[in-house]
């Protein structure tokens, strides 16, 4: 072969360069008297520098070859994790970006008393922002009486042509706080009393909560032997009951407190408690 031919067919001359070693096969060869003869050595096959002239050629081992071709694997390797890098990094500013904007909470501002209708002149936000449209309208329909039976009419007892439609809120027990699934049954049952009073019927949707007496029991002992480590045993009876008492006012101010932040169209007058007389 011609060192063109070699380094077009690095492969099959490296095969033969190979092969003809072998003691065996070179005594084959000579026996049959292969034309061209055959190479002294078993140098490796001769690689063509790209642009090089033909005659010129570099000679490269296998070993040479190998060790090249470990270095292209890790280059490789190295390039690619840099664009995974680069990729992480852009995505992570742009998470940044989108956080920062979505932070951006519009607020209702102006001063208004509670019971004070909300002040519209100013001009809209150019987003829906919940806090800006919630705020100051709950105070100024108690004030106005809005969720009354008695609204429009002179007592509660009035005859209404269009009818009465009333309902009491399953009481919800001073455990804890209200959870995403009173929420759900609230936004249901206002839904309700809300079209019956746009009807022009007398409505009356009336709060409450339970004292879940078990289980509120359960939850104020273990409260006690929290902090202090007594059991009610150990404080006796009447200084348990005014514990209870004071978890049912903490508690049972902050579910009223949680409906009225719902929006729910109760009438307060009438608020009550299982245990009252």
């Amino acid at each position: 072969m011609t060192q063109d031919e070699r380094a077009k067919f690095p492969h099959v001359h490296r095969w033969f360069h190979a092969m003809s070693s072998h003691p065996p096969i070179r005594a084959l060869l000579e026996e049959s008297g292969t034309p061209g003869g055959l190479p002294s050595t078993t140098t490796a096959p001769a690689v063509k520098q790209s642009g090089a002239p033909s005659d010129n050629v570099i000679l490269k081992t296998p070993t040479q070859l190998k060790k090249e071709a470990k270095k292209k694997e890790k280059m490789e390797k190295f390039l690619q994790k840099q664009d995974k890098l680069k990729e992480k990094t852009t995505e992570k500013s742009k998470a940044e970006k989108k956080e920062k904007k979505e932070l951006e909470v519009i607020t209702y501002d102006i001063p208004t008393a509670p019971g004070q209708k909300k002040d519209l002149s100013g001009p809209m936000p150019d987003s829906y922002s919940p806090r800006y449209v919630e705020a100051a309208w709950y105070s100024w329909w108690e004030k106005m009486g809005f969720f009354r039976p008695e609204y429009r009419r002179s007592s509660v007892s009035e005859h209404n042509p269009k009818g009465v439609f009333m309902m009491c809120i399953p009481p919800p027990n001073v455990t804890g706080n209200l959870h995403l699934g009173h929420a759900l049954t609230n936004a249901v049952e206002d839904s309700l009393t809300r079209w019956n009073r746009m009807c022009g019927k007398t409505t009356l949707w009336n709060p409450g909560c339970d004292h879940a007496g078990i289980a509120t029991q359960v939850v104020v002992e273990k409260k006690i032997w929290r902090e202090n480590g007594l059991t009610r045993h150990d404080i006796g009876r009447e200084k348990f009951v005014q514990e209870i008492w004071k978890w049912k006012e903490q508690k049972g101010d902050r579910i009223y407190h949680q409906l009225r932040m719902l929006g729910s169209s109760l009438d307060w007058d009438r608020a009550c408690f299982t245990m009252d007389r």
